[in-house]
């Protein structure tokens, strides 16, 4: 059937979608402003309808991190360890059965003298990290409170050694058997 007959208050138009010549009244509107035939027509789907729950992106509380126990030391010498700087603490001090610091030692640019550490506890373990400079090969000497150190005197340049003590209450004793590398 052709659609270029007359028919009052009725005019020619094309369908958006499929593009044949329908007339004005047999072309419907489409919920995004299309003009389609009875063929093309589809109703919103209803999946479009759905919104999300807003979720809440932020926590109820927080705290500041803890203190790790980790303290960078500019180089000096002789050098004084204080194991109460960067502590870890307890409210009963008595119930701490051991806990670590960390001393990283900046860059060795000259020979070192490592003094016994300040405000010690029983039991206490520190790790001290040495670092040489790129010209390196400087001595490592420590006071005799530390026992058993088996780390060799200097290392080359660019070399590090970690080393770790265990507080007895008199004396540090070394653990493990560090090395330069």
């Amino acid at each position: 059937m052709s659609n270029t007959y007359y028919k009052k208050g009725d005019w020619s138009a094309v369908c958006d979608r499929c593009g044949f010549e329908f007339k004005s009244s047999q072309l419907k509107k489409t919920w995004d402003g299309l003009w389609v035939c009875h063929n093309d027509f589809e109703i919103r789907h209803p999946q479009d309808f759905i919104r999300g729950i807003p979720d809440k992106q932020t926590v109820p509380w927080v705290r500041p991190e803890a203190n790790d126990g980790v303290v960078e030391i500019t180089f000096a010498t002789p050098l004084v360890l204080e194991c109460t700087s960067g502590a870890i603490t307890s409210t009963d001090i008595n119930s701490v059965v051991s806990y670590t610091k960390s001393f990283i030692i900046g860059s060795i640019t000259s020979n070192l003298s490592i003094s016994a550490p300040t405000n010690a506890l029983a039991n206490e373990k520190i790790t001290i990290v040495l670092v040489q400079d790129s010209i390196g090969n400087y001595t490592v000497t420590w006071d005799a409170i530390f026992t058993g150190v088996t780390l060799a005197a200097s290392g080359t340049h660019d070399q590090s050694a970690t080393i770790i003590f265990k507080y007895d209450g008199a004396n540090w004793d070394q653990l493990g058997s560090p090395s330069w590398t």
